[in-house]
């Protein structure tokens, strides 16, 4: 899937989130400040944002900021959408950051399309183990110098999940707070905080990994299409 088709794909996606109401629960979970979106997509996850906090969006696919521009002027929208490669920063990149001061990152289901992947991803075999790697480095790069500056109090990521229904609350707490702890935020001194799962209908979405079975997001009996959404803010602060 090249950029202009992952963007076609990825707008009728967020029409759904957004149909589902997934958008404006993540904003709620966030606390007051700036926001540095990372993707910025085809807008309406911006918008929401925008709607109660000042917005920074940074993206590389300039077919999803053409639909973000359009769709965000019409709502009549307060916000800034800075086109960079998270990949190869570059000085100036970096100083836009840097001068927002962000209080807040969020990263909300990021993802590419297989030729984005494919171009930065040449250690697995496998797409489903390219996209894998793929998001790690891209949330190892959000926690970096260069994006998580002095300013910022908290991280939000939210991912698309397949739950099993028999996990308890406080074992999706525990397992995604060890999971991120361990592996992205304890290495910034940084710490979840806060686990939420929010519901989600896949039944109208036309991406692969909610309709085919065994993917990221499985149909299978016991397990439930879900976004998880997981704060994290400095290790003396939780």
């Amino acid at each position: 899937m090249n950029k202009e088709q992952y963007a076609a794909f990825w707008e009728a996606e967020s029409k759904n989130f957004d149909s589902n109401g997934i958008y404006k629960k993540l904003v709620d979970l966030l606390p007051n400040g700036k926001v540095l979106e990372i993707g910025c997509g085809n807008g309406m996850g911006t918008h929401h944002i925008s709607l109660k906090h000042e917005v920074l969006s940074l993206d590389h696919n300039q077919y999803l900021i053409d639909k973000a521009i359009d769709y965000l002027d019409k709502q009549k929208d307060t916000y800034q959408i800075h086109k960079c490669d998270l990949f190869q920063l570059t000085d100036e990149d970096k100083d836009i950051i840097q001068k927002f001061q962000p209080d807040i990152i969020v990263g909300w289901l990021i993802g590419a399309g297989g030729e984005n992947v494919n171009e930065r991803i040449k250690e697995k075999n496998t797409l489903s183990e390219r996209v894998k790697l793929y998001r790690e480095k891209l949330e190892d790069i959000i926690v970096s110098n260069d994006i998580l500056v002095n300013s910022v109090k908290v991280i939000n990521f939210a991912m698309r999940r397949a739950l099993d229904s028999s996990v308890s609350q406080a074992d999706i707490f525990n397992g995604q707070k060890k999971d991120y702890d361990t592996y992205v935020f304890n290495n910034v001194g940084f710490e979840v905080y806060d686990v939420t799962v929010l519901d989600w209908n896949t039944k109208e979405s036309k991406f692969r990994y909610s309709l085919t079975p065994n993917q990221d997001i499985s149909q299978d009996v016991g397990l439930v299409p879900s976004i998880i959404s997981f704060s994290a803010k400095p290790q003396n602060n939780v």
